[in-house]
């Protein structure tokens, strides 16, 4: 775990180096610096020295983003004469609760906040659009460069939820609960327009970084768009907050340190930057620990290759009942999806995960909610279920398994 932790951080500073890192935009693989030479280089010297080398005699540098040029001038916004009261306390108060996320692949980095006792992370999905995993970390008050991040102190999440019509996601750590404070959440109404808020994120690399402003305007039903042609639709919050490439998927605050947003997109011009709505992501948690969001086969980069479901007619009566797939991409077919009433909705999957030609896993929706959270095991491929698994938190993995008992 911790050679792969080097290698995702010395990937994320060379991309960060030789192309652009930022918000769950797919970097393009022509402009990372080839991985075997940029390793060649680290030959007998110490991570952290090739890290600060590597900042020192490289500038950040970010495409033209067109329409998602984002930056902020406090100076031609006339947030210059505005003060936040108390934001040093705030900042204090607030940081703790903020992460930085990294993808494994170092094509995307974001921010996102910790929202439970358990370690749940809210942020955007664009940031971890495509990915199952991303690195986190939490916040070092020793530490105030990304060149000095500890690749030790990286820890795995999965991704647990998503909703690509309002740009949000869940994370969960991999590994237990999260020792670091929860946010506050706010109430579905705790912002108006001239209130300060502000915001703790990551911007172009720069970890941990406070800014702070004012909401513009409230609004409702808001749609927009990003680089790839993903839309979305949601309330959203119109702030003078500065954000800037990183602060994707982190914190808005309201001046009690209350989270009143995820920071999620900016408008070129100055001072247009947005924000999904508080009452979005209230309603986003608690359809998540309905069971809703379960389905993460909505998290698929639009770049990925699209799965071919060739249609059968089992029963023979012109109505497709039945779809199967290759995971190889091969001649071998091993993933077959059930539509047994033959209304449009799939009953259940079949797997043949050994390609022995007998089905070896058998995975149901039990309960009606969106998610196949029931999974049955028959081993020896003699039509009998072994063993019975409950996946709990809709990553595709039952918790435990138990004998069958019919």
């Amino acid at each position: 775990m911790r050679i792969l932790k080097f290698f995702m951080l010395v990937l994320l500073m060379s991309s960060l180096v030789f192309g652009q890192v930022f918000e769950g935009k797919n970097l393009n693989p022509n402009q990372l610096k080839p991985m075997d030479n940029y390793l060649g280089e680290l030959t007998n010297i110490p991570l952290k020295q090739q890290l600060k080398k590597s900042i020192t005699y490289h500038s950040l540098t970010f495409n033209d983003l067109g329409d998602r040029t984002i930056g902020y001038d406090p100076n031609t916004a006339g947030q210059g004469k505005r003060q936040l009261v108390g934001a040093s306390n705030l900042y204090k108060k607030c940081v703790k609760s903020v992460v930085l996320l990294v993808a494994l692949d170092a094509t995307s980095l974001g921010s996102g906040s910790i929202v439970d006792d358990v370690g749940s992370i809210l942020t955007n999905w664009h940031v971890v659009e495509g990915k199952e995993e991303m690195l986190v970390w939490i916040h070092d008050a020793g530490i105030a460069q990304l060149s000095d991040l500890n690749p030790d102190q990286a820890n795995l999440a999965k991704v647990v939820a998503v909703d690509p019509d309002r740009d949000l996601a869940l994370l969960k750590f991999d590994r237990g609960e999260s020792k670091s404070p929860k946010v506050t959440l706010a109430s579905a109404s705790p912002v108006s327009i001239a209130d300060d808020v502000f915001s703790i994120g990551h911007p172009e690399g720069y970890i941990w970084s406070f800014t702070y402003g004012v909401v513009s305007q409230i609004r409702p039903n808001f749609s927009w768009a990003y680089h790839n042609n993903n839309e979305f639709t949601a309330d959203v919050i119109q702030t003078q907050t500065p954000i800037n490439p990183g602060n994707s998927g982190g914190p808005l605050f309201n001046k009690s340190g209350q989270l009143v947003g995820v920071n999620s997109f900016s408008y070129e011009g100055q001072g247009l930057n947005f924000a999904v709505h508080i009452s979005e992501i209230r309603d986003f948690l608690s359809s998540f620990e309905k069971g809703k969001y379960r389905d993460l086969s909505k998290n698929k980069s639009k770049e990925s290759d699209e799965v071919n479901w060739e249609p059968l007619d089992l029963n023979d009566n012109g109505v497709p009942d039945a779809y199967r797939t290759s995971t190889n991409n091969d001649d071998y077919y091993d993933v077959l999806m059930i539509d047994e009433d033959e209304n449009g909705t799939t009953d259940f999957f079949a797997f043949d995960t050994n390609r022995d030609g007998n089905i070896d896993i058998y995975v149901f929706d039990e309960d009606d909610v969106e998610g196949f959270e029931h999974f049955y095991y028959d081993y020896d491929g003699d039509g009998e279920i072994d063993e019975h698994g409950i996946d709990l938190d809709g990553d595709g993995k039952p918790e435990s398994r138990d004998p069958y008992k019919g």
